[in-house]
C-alpha cells in the first residue's frame, strides 16, 4: 500500500460527498444459479481488471464473485481490496491477497483466501452489517485507504459512483505495482 500512496494519488473532492452505500447486498439464490461463472458480467469485469494490471489474481476472478455473493458483499469490494493490498497478489507471501493480519497470516491458495476473508467480512462482529466505509475504516484506519479501495472498485466497475470521479494516476499507480 505504501507505493501506491506515494506514486502521486489524486484525490478528488468529489469522492468525500458520496453518500456510503451498504457493504453488504441481498443476492437470491435463484439469480446465482442463474447465470455460469464464465457469463457473468461481473467475473468477465474483475477478470478484465486484473488482466489490465496483470495480475496473478486474475486466475481466480469468478471465486471473488462467487464469495461475495455467498457472503452478501458488494462484489467489487474483496478485488479491490486485493489491488491496493497485494497488487492483485504480485506483492503477497503464502497467498495472503490481503495483507490479512498485517501479513502474518498465510492461506492455501487464492481462492482459500478470497473464501476465508470473505467469510469474515461478512460474519465478523468487526465488519457485519457495515457500509463499506465504515468496513474499510475498521480494515484499514488510514484516511486514505477506504478511497483508494473505492476507486479500485470503481475502476472495476462504476455501479455505485460515476467513473469521473476516477483520477488517471490510480491506474498509472496500479500499472506500476
Amino acid at each position: 500500500m505504501k507505493s501506491f500512496l506515494s506514486q502521486g494519488l489524486v484525490l478528488v473532492a468529489g469522492l468525500a460527498g458520496v453518500a456510503a452505500a451498504p457493504a453488504q447486498t441481498e443476492t437470491k439464490p435463484a439469480e446465482k444459479a442463474q447465470i455460469r461463472s464464465d457469463e457473468d458480467p461481473r467475473v468477465v469485469s474483475v477478470r478484465s481488471f486484473f488482466r489490465k494490471f496483470q495480475s496473478p489474481a486474475e486466475s481466480v476472478s469468478d471465486v471473488f464473485v462467487r464469495e461475495a455473493d455467498n457472503n452478501g458483499l458488494d462484489w467489487r469490494l474483496l478485488p479491490g481490496l486485493a489491488m491496493i493490498e497485494s497488487g492483485g497478489g504480485k506483492r503477497c507471501n503464502r497467498h495472503n491477497l490481503f495483507g490479512w493480519a498485517n501479513g502474518a497470516v498465510g492461506f492455501s491458495s487464492f481462492a482459500d483466501a478470497i473464501r476465508q476473508v470473505s467469510w469474515y467480512l461478512s460474519n465478523s462482529p468487526f465488519y457485519r452489517h457495515k457500509t463499506i466505509d465504515s468496513l474499510l475504516l475498521t480494515y484499514n484506519r488510514n484516511p486514505l485507504y477506504r478511497l483508494q479501495v473505492k476507486k479500485a472498485m470503481i475502476l472495476i466497475s462504476p455501479s455505485i459512483v460515476s467513473p469521473r470521479i476516477v483520477s488517471p494516476s490510480i491506474e498509472m499507480a496500479m500499472a506500476t505495482e
